[in-house]
């Protein structure tokens, strides 16, 4: 079974801390990939330290920021921050950059004429709005050594937003140009329900959207949404709906969840519980975490013990007092 495990980072905070661990233990490792992305009007000025930028100055229903709709000259030096972005994740190894084109952020933001209403090169037809992420998938093609995939929200389940119709014309022209994959999830900020669906939806929710990917792709497609067994990816390989299956909050609730399975011992498998904890950023939390894993939990708990409680939110707060309770 094909799968797949994604590290994300912030390269504004992370330069320094990254790059010597994955120079460090690149021989360990049979690819390094990294995914690049812009929040766009999703972002917390709070948080950036600035203003926050969109192809339209139509606020997020859930930050409910208006943001300053983005010139030209913006949208060019955005594409030469991701390239700049690009080399310097090569000089650590990496060889293959998703742009993160999904779940509201800045580039699915411009395919979405649900929060794309410009009038120039960049908003009005599909082509015009896909005009950024081919601009980006060409610009970071570019930098020697590195391949593109992208991901894209493939149904945003909102009113005039992008629905499983767009597929084909989505998928067609990301393998037009260039891309070596398409990796396809669902939702956007106000329908957080679809980016992190509830178990409860059932398995492998998306498998309809990864078949209609599959219909006319020439590059492999990558499906999430609710895989949390090695049963349920094989099945939606065997049914053509991916050619490589995405395990997130599965793997997070159980690491072991793959040698477990291979061994005869799937029914020992921790499964996921939604309790949403991995969602840290929501929550204020320093980094991703799961009270399935212990490796993890401990991490946090040792880092919310030891920093500075005035920058805390309301949650962490709570979570500190509890642990020094337990301590003491």
């Amino acid at each position: 079974t094909p799968l797949s495990c994604c590290l994300s980072v912030s390269f504004r905070n992370a330069t320094s801390l990254y790059l010597p661990f994955w120079t460090e233990h690149l021989s360990l490792l049979i690819a390094v990939a990294l995914q690049l992305m812009h929040a766009g009007r999703q972002a917390d000025p709070g948080e950036i330290g600035t203003e926050i930028v969109a192809p339209s100055p139509i606020p997020c229903p859930v930050v409910g920021v208006t943001p300053n709709e983005l010139s030209r000259k913006q949208i060019q030096e955005i594409i030469e921050t991701f390239v700049s972005s690009a080399d310097y994740a090569r000089s650590a190894g990496v060889r293959l950059i998703e742009l993160h084109a999904a779940h509201g952020y800045l580039l699915a933001e411009f395919l979405s004429p649900y929060s794309n209403k410009r009038t120039d090169e960049y908003g009005g037809t599909f082509s015009n709005r896909f005009r950024l992420l081919a601009q980006l998938i060409a610009a970071v093609r570019s930098v020697e050594g590195i391949n593109v995939g992208v991901r894209i929200s493939a149904d945003e389940f909102v009113t005039g937003g992008i629905t499983a119709v767009d597929i084909p014309g989505l998928v067609s022209t990301i393998q037009d140009c260039g891309a070596v994959y398409v990796s396809v999830s669902a939702g956007v900020y106000n329908r957080d329900d679809r980016i992190m669906p509830d178990r409860r939806l059932g398995d492998a929710i998306y498998a309809p959207l990864g078949c209609s990917a599959k219909s006319v792709a020439r590059i492999p497609v990558f499906l999430s949404g609710n895989v949390g067994s090695l049963t349920t990816a094989d099945r939606l390989l065997a049914e053509g709906c991916a050619d490589l299956v995405l395990l997130g909050r599965a793997m997070l609730a159980d690491p072991q969840l793959i040698q477990k399975s291979q061994n005869g011992n799937a029914r020992d498998v921790q499964p996921c519980t939604m309790c949403r904890i991995c969602k840290y950023h929501s929550r204020g939390l320093p980094h991703i975490a799961c009270p399935h894993n212990d490796f993890l939990w401990n991490f946090l708990r040792e880092t919310i013990l030891e920093t500075d409680a005035h920058v805390d939110s309301a949650y962490v707060q709570r979570m500190r007092t509890r642990w020094k309770h337990e301590t003491t």
